[in-house]
């Protein structure tokens, strides 16, 4: 329970009582989609309150009992689940990120050789949830593998869309 009290320098505050109900804590593990490797440092939210997962991808918040929401962050994509939390326990709740989209190819030069060194870089459309730019460079084989990811939570939104995305 929140309460706001006023203090005054130089005085003491008595007589301040605040009611609190026993909650749970509730220990949210964070994992990728088919992989049983835990993820370290997701943000990971439930009720009014953040923390962030620890090596072995278990975050520890303490939620009223009852019904709550949890929501994990990471890279790509955030999941939210329900869960309930029992008073006085430890709660448990599994909570799977969708591994982020790859793009992967060859660049060859004219004579279809492997070209080293080439920069390539995806260019998003324009539309809610595009991902942000990326960019990487080509191996001595020509190869190149771009992770998509999407970092900001909000994008400012004027209406216009061009869901277009593109590499170059």
């Amino acid at each position: 329970e929140n309460k706001q009290v006023t203090v005054v320098a130089g005085e003491t505050a008595h007589d301040v009582v605040i009611h609190a109900t026993e909650g749970g804590l509730v220990e949210v593990t964070v994992v990728l989609t088919n992989q049983p490797t835990p993820l370290a440092n997701v943000p990971v939210s439930g009720y009014r309150s953040t923390a962030y997962t620890d090596s072995n991808g278990v975050a520890r918040l303490r939620v009223p009992a009852g019904t709550n929401w949890f929501s994990a962050r990471k890279d790509w994509r955030s999941q939210q689940c329900t869960a309930k939390a029992e008073a006085g326990q430890t709660n448990y709740v599994r909570i799977e990120l969708t591994p982020p989209p790859r793009i992967a190819g060859t660049i060859r030069d004219q004579a279809g050789a492997p070209a080293a060194g080439i920069f390539v870089s995806f260019q998003s459309g324009i539309y809610p949830s595009a991902p942000d730019y990326a960019e990487v460079s080509t191996d001595k084989d020509g190869r190149y593998e771009i992770r998509l990811k999407l970092m900001r939570e909000d994008m400012e939104w004027d209406g216009f869309v061009n869901p277009t995305n593109f590499l170059l």
